[in-house]
């Protein structure tokens, strides 16, 4: 499944139909997934998330014990209907299942990928990886939805250079709280960003006037920070910025489908 966060639900019931008793499902998505405390332990191990899953649809239909955790960092742009961009490289899609467990079902789901020409890695720590994509996209996904412009100019303003090792620290920190953990080669990742003729892919929706994840990528972050006590600031300010803006650019019938 590589729908975006908000359209996972609606397709529930189509999915239900196409799984067999023991058929797991690849969840490649951004932000907080819909089945993020199933498999940890104690009672957190079987908390649903409602803002992610509207009515259980994900968690009754489909079932959190099918799910094996995605995470890709490919930057991609969509040219046309099937038609993508990828730009920086074919970058190794990380695969996990929530428990942490090596399965059978997770090695023959990285074999079926790699035949098909995919960079994969497996984890035992899917969580970890999600944070770390967690703190790309929340380090230029806000700036981005204020400000649609490649990452190139994005980051030529050493102001909101800045404001990114902020927010990734505030990212990091929520994950520690989360009992996740993870390096941010910070260095790195901007030299990269710096060159980048990229448009992050939220900016990319809120630009095209297309709903955004705002719930998974946003908000369930900041969410599990209040839970714990984790100040966040910049990103308290940059993500109320955001959402305003894209929700003053809604009409009704779109802001009611998120």
């Amino acid at each position: 499944m590589t729908l975006k966060s908000h359209a996972l639900s609606p397709a529930a019931d189509g999915l239900a139909h196409l799984l067999g008793p023991d058929t797991p499902v690849l969840f490649l998505q951004n932000g907080i997934p819909w089945w993020y405390h199933h498999g940890l332990s104690g009672a957190q191990g079987s908390r649903p998330l409602p803002a992610l899953d509207p009515a259980g649809a994900l968690w009754q239909r489909v079932g959190p014990q099918r799910v094996i955790g995605g995470v890709t960092s490919s930057a991609c742009t969509v040219l046309a209907p099937g038609v993508i961009e990828v730009k920086g490289g074919n970058r190794s899609l990380m695969l996990g299942e929530p428990d942490g467990r090596d399965t059978n079902r997770l090695r023959d789901a990285a074999q079926a990928l790699q035949r098909a020409g995919f960079p994969v890695e497996t984890t035992g720590a899917i969580r970890n990886a999600i944070w770390s994509k967690l703190a790309l996209n929340l380090g230029s996904g806000p700036m981005g939805v204020l400000a649609p412009v490649p990452l190139k100019d994005l980051f030529a303003e050493q102001v909101l250079v800045d404001a990114r090792l902020r927010i990734q620290a505030e990212v990091l920190a929520i994950a520690r709280a989360m009992g996740c953990d993870f390096e941010i080669d910070f260095a790195a990742q901007m030299a990269f960003a710096k060159r980048s003729t990229h448009l992050p892919s939220i900016a990319q929706d809120a630009a095209a006037g297309r709903p955004i994840e705002i719930e998974s990528m946003f908000l369930a972050p900041l969410r599990m920070a209040r839970e714990r006590g984790v100040p966040t600031p910049t990103l308290d300010l940059l993500v109320t910025l955001a959402a305003l803006k894209f929700k003053a650019s809604m009409s009704p019938s779109d802001l009611n489908a998120q």
